[in-house]
C-alpha cells in the first residue's frame, strides 16, 4: 500500500515483505542466544565471562561479543530481556556463588544491574554443594549502540586445600528485543 493508499484493515492470503516500518522506523525482532565456546574457570572475584559465541542453532542476529573483555553489545537501541543461566561445578564443595549483570553506557562507568547470590552460611569445612545453577532475568534498556553489558560469576568458600577455582559450563545468555 505504501504511499498509494491507507487502510485500517489489511486482509490477504499471502503477504511477502522485505521491510515493515512504523513511523519510518523499521520493525525488527532482534533475538540471539550466546553459549560458551569453552569451559571457563572462575575464582573468588567477580570476573566477566569471556568465551561467548553466538549459538549456531538459533541463527539469531544483532549481538556482538568481545572475547577480551567479555562485553556484549546489541546493534539496535531499545528494551531487551536478558536471561542468563550459569551452571557451576567444582571438584570440592563451596559455600558462596554469585552471578551478576553489569551495564556500561557509552563513555560511562559499569554499574551493577542485578545480582543473584547463594550463601549456605556454613564454613569451608562444612561446605555442602559442588554444583549449582544460577539464573537471572532482567529488562535492560540500551540507549546507544555503543552501550554494552557483561555477565560475571565467582565462587568462594571452597574447602581448604582444594582448588580455588571452579568451572562454568553449559552457560546460556538469551537476548530478546522487547521494544
Amino acid at each position: 500500500l505504501g504511499s498509494y493508499a491507507k487502510t485500517g484493515t489489511l486482509d490477504c492470503n499471502t503477504l511477502v515483505t522485505n521491510k515493515i516500518q512504523t513511523n519510518g522506523i523499521p520493525l525488527t525482532s532482534v533475538y540471539n542466544q550466546l553459549i560458551l565456546s569453552a569451559v571457563e574457570t572462575v575464582g573468588g572475584s567477580l570476573e566477566p565471562l569471556k568465551n561467548w559465541i553466538i549459538d549456531p542453532s538459533v541463527e539469531g542476529k544483532g549481538v556482538t561479543t568481545n572475547s577480551t573483555t567479555g562485553q556484549i553489545k546489541v546493534t539496535e537501541t531499545g528494551l531487551y530481556m536478558v536471561n542468563f543461566s550459569c551452571q557451576l561445578t567444582n571438584t570440592q564443595n563451596f559455600t558462596n556463588l554469585d552471578v551478576e549483570l553489569n551495564k556500561t553506557p557509552k563513555g560511562g562507568t559499569s554499574t551493577l544491574q542485578i545480582r543473584e547470590s547463594y550463601n549456605d552460611s556454613g564454613s569451608q569445612a562444612t561446605a555442602r554443594i559442588s554444583k549449582a545453577t544460577m539464573n537471572l532475568s532482567f529488562l535492560l534498556k540500551i540507549n546507544d549502540v555503543d552501550d554494552s553489558f557483561d555477565l560475571e560469576a565467582r565462587v568462594a568458600g571452597i574447602v581448604s586445600g582444594s582448588t580455588s577455582t571452579a568451572v562454568v559450563e553449559g552457560t546460556v545468555a538469551q537476548i530478546i528485543k522487547i521494544l
